[in-house]
């Protein structure tokens, strides 16, 4: 066969068997250095705080030297439903805040909290751990004595946008927020990557797009 034959044939297969065409395009895209993960490659894609809340934390504070400023807090803010100033800028420590010792309705340790000294928004963030006793009721009561019950909007933030358990509730009825990575933060991570010009952390922000498929089954290499 000639070399455009031979071209063919292989087109042929492809079409003909779809899998066959995947396996060479993953084999091609290895031999590329195209699927080297960094958050692989440390084995920290279900690692809930040094990855998921500590990233997104710091993707969501202006402060930081990503320089993307607060772009992806506006997206945020706005994806919750909030004037995109609600918060202008965030104090520290955004992330693993400790409010106390755990009683039934007071203290623990807050995954993420973005805070301007008006307005809070606190984000109790879940990729495969439980729910604690009375943990949103807590970080509840902590909202409404620190900054007042109008002033601050509680995030619960889980793989597939989960409800609550009653017992994280305390048999309590407040109101917050049900987030999944599976739609809103790849959501908002996929207008991320729009933003112009690229710059060095679009190529984090991709590679953690590829970690949220992984983890919740949309990434076709892992299908």
């Amino acid at each position: 066969l000639t070399g455009s034959k031979i071209l063919a044939r292989v087109g042929q297969i492809s079409v003909a068997f779809p899998h066959y065409a995947e396996q060479e395009r993953l084999k091609k895209e290895k031999e590329e250095g195209k699927c080297f993960n960094v958050f692989s490659a440390l084995n920290m894609c279900s690692d809930e705080v040094r990855l998921h809340s500590r990233l997104l934390a710091t993707l969501l504070n202006p402060k930081a030297n990503h320089s993307l400023g607060n772009e992806f807090l506006k997206l945020f803010l706005i994806a919750l439903g909030l004037p995109e100033d609600y918060i202008t800028y965030c104090k520290e420590q955004i992330v693993e805040r400790t409010i106390g010792e755990v009683t039934e309705t007071t203290g623990g340790r807050i995954d993420i909290i973005l805070e301007d000294g008006k307005h809070a928004v606190i984000i109790e963030n879940k990729i495969y751990a439980g729910d604690q006793p009375n943990q949103l009721l807590r970080y509840h009561n902590y909202g409404v004595k620190t900054f007042g019950e109008n002033n601050f909007k509680l995030v619960y933030l889980t793989l597939y946008g989960c409800k609550a358990s009653s017992d994280s509730l305390g048999g309590e009825n407040f109101e917050f927020i049900k987030l999944s990575y599976a739609q809103d933060v790849l959501k908002l991570l996929k207008k991320l990557m729009k933003s112009k010009p690229k710059k060095p952390v679009h190529r984090t922000i991709k590679d953690y797009i590829t970690i949220i498929k992984q983890l919740t089954h949309q990434d076709m290499d892992t299908k």
